[in-house]
This record gives structure tokens, sequence and C-alpha cells, in this order.
């Protein structure tokens, strides 16, 4: 079970990309489906006027949906990308 608590924008900047990376590598932060960032219970403070998260992992068949879903996103985007790069190219 994940008991976590949103961090404010100014929070996310604040702690920056390597805080935030070591928290999701050890499993202690959670992305929300509404946009915010869920750092768990015990890495932050403020636990009354934050908005809080509950859940559990995701089971191996989850996992296994959402890195194929993920790949499919990279792979579209890297090729939107390589097709407006060489669109600068061209003009």
């Amino acid at each position: 079970m994940f008991v976590g608590y949103a961090l404010k924008p100014r929070e996310v900047a604040a702690y920056g990309v390597r805080q935030l990376l070591a928290w999701a590598v050890i499993g202690r932060l959670a992305l929300g489906s509404d946009g915010r960032v869920y750092v768990h219970e015990g890495e932050i403070g403020g636990h009354g006027v934050r908005k809080a998260f509950r859940g559990v992992a995701m089971t191996s068949t989850e996992r296994a949906a959402l890195v194929e879903e993920l790949h499919r996103t990279a792979f579209n985007l890297t090729l939107r990308v390589q097709s407006k790069a060489g669109q600068r190219k061209s003009t």
C-alpha cells in the first residue's frame, strides 16, 4: 500500500529532478492521473493540508501493459521530433 501526499509545483521545482528520481527509484514517489507528484508519507510533512493519495502497486500484467504503451508513445514521439527536425533543415 502506498500512501503519499501531493507536492506543490514550487516544491517539485525546489526538489529538482535528482531528488524526484531518487524517490522514484526506491518506490517513494507516485505520479497521479491528476498531474500531481505524490511522495510517500514519510518523506514530507504537512499531511493535513496536502491532497492525499492511497493506492496499491500494479500487477505484473498492468506493468507490462504500461511499459508497452510507454514504448509505443516514445516511439511515436521520436518519429514526430525527427519529422519536425527534418522539416526545419529543408527550409
